[in-house]
């Protein structure tokens, strides 16, 4: 009986080292997990994808450089190449500023806006970082016109949810809004995030109907106006606006109003010219100029590119 007691005994204090050990591995797995869980943002087939990653890194210029690391954009290597590479980076002052090599020009437009949007949502979540600024080749990234694109911030490049990324189209579009003093139009370059089952030409004339976010520029059409539909045929953009259209006035010539979104809209390589619609119908007069024509791009009234 004693033997037979002191073999259960044995069994119990086995058990209880077998458990002390499983709980200390376990205990080991969860140290080695540790850290501060960052999304990664990269880009497959011009689509988003994220994934998880655990950094105990503390110095931001560090992390800021591992999360990039992990998107595949820190070059181990002494071999150069035609793929975009981060050559040095540094956080300072709410800023992290990225400088990339010279392939990065190469990029698709669009997919550069989609790139840009990646590397922004991943370092915006340190908490030293409120803004991003981009170099390729030493100098500021800048839009084809030389508009310098300048501090990004992660609302810049907002949806509802990560998941609904995959679901967004991104492309950078130029705008014409009336200059400070509103006697011409002027140029700027934005990025817009749109959904993919909302035609580009709706979303540029919403656009102009939000106005610009600076004060450098004027609004060029009532916020009350609503777009009903844009359609495209044969090089023909109609775009088919409400009736505050035609009520609603903002101080500025009714010409400028016209032209910035005939301009804004032939900005696309695939429109030539523009009708306008009211409700659906294009027989109509609006502040003495008659829809029941087609207008053409008219870069007279530019007065600088900003």
């Amino acid at each position: 009986m004693k033997n037979k007691n002191r073999f259960f005994g044995v069994l119990l204090i086995l058990g209880i080292c077998f458990r002390v050990a499983a709980c200390t591995q376990e205990e080991k797995q969860e140290e080695e997990k540790s850290g501060d869980s960052y999304t990664i943002y990269f880009l497959e087939d011009n689509t988003f994808h994220t994934r998880e990653y655990l950094s105990d890194t503390e110095d931001s210029s560090e992390l800021a450089l591992e999360l990039l690391s992990q998107m595949g954009l820190v070059n181990m290597s002494e071999i150069q190449n035609d793929n975009v590479f981060v050559n040095t980076l540094n956080v300072s002052n709410g800023v992290a500023y990225v400088y990339f090599n010279s392939a990065y020009s190469k990029m698709d437009n669009v997919y550069e806006v989609l790139f840009r949007a990646s590397v922004v949502k991943t370092l915006s979540q340190l908490r030293e970082v409120n803004y991003v600024y981009f170099y390729t080749n030493n100098k500021p990234l800048a839009y084809e016109n030389g508009q310098v694109v300048g501090l990004m911030a992660e609302s810049d490049f907002i949806a509802d949810s990560d998941s609904e990324l995959q679901n967004l189209a991104w492309s950078t579009v130029t705008l014409y809004f009336a200059s400070a003093e509103g006697t011409g139009l002027v140029r700027k370059n934005i990025d817009v995030a749109y959904a993919k089952t909302v035609s580009l030409e709706k979303v540029i004339v919403e656009q102009l109907i939000q106005g610009p976010d600076d004060e450098d520029s004027l609004a060029v059409i009532p916020s009350q106006v609503k777009v009903l539909g844009t359609t495209v045929r044969n090089g023909i953009c109609y775009v088919n606006l409400d009736s505050s259209f035609a009520e609603e006035k903002l101080g500025i010539p009714f010409e400028l109003t016209i032209y910035s979104v005939v301009n804004s809209l032939c900005e696309l390589n695939y429109i030539n010219k523009v009708q306008f619609q009211i409700n659906g119908e294009s027989h109509t007069e609006v502040n003495g100029i008659s829809f029941d024509q087609y207008f053409e791009r008219n870069l007279d009234l530019v007065e600088e590119g900003i």
